[in-house]
């Protein structure tokens, strides 16, 4: 005959523990009425899939930002370089 598995004291208070502080955590912060899943979420920066269309917007914009200045950049070293070759 087999032995049955036995939980010690420390198995148990885990596994209290495992069930009880989430618990009491999001409690607490809907009694404060804070959102207490923001934290977590900002900790795994799982908020920016919410804002993916304003962040890919964001992107494109400082794309085209950063590709304008560098067409200025060699617009002018073009002008430059045909100044120095026509002197």
């Amino acid at each position: 005959m087999k032995k049955k598995y036995r939980t010690t004291a420390f198995t148990r208070f885990l596994l209290f523990m495992l069930i009880a502080l989430p618990l009491i955590y999001f409690g607490v912060t809907y009694y404060r009425g804070e959102d207490g899943a923001a934290p977590i979420r900002e900790f795994f920066q799982q908020d920016e899939s919410a804002t993916t269309e304003e962040s890919e917007e964001v992107q494109l914009r400082r794309q085209i930002e950063k590709l304008t200045e560098e067409r200025d950049y060699w617009r002018n070293r073009a002008e430059s370089l045909e100044a120095q070759t026509n002197q």
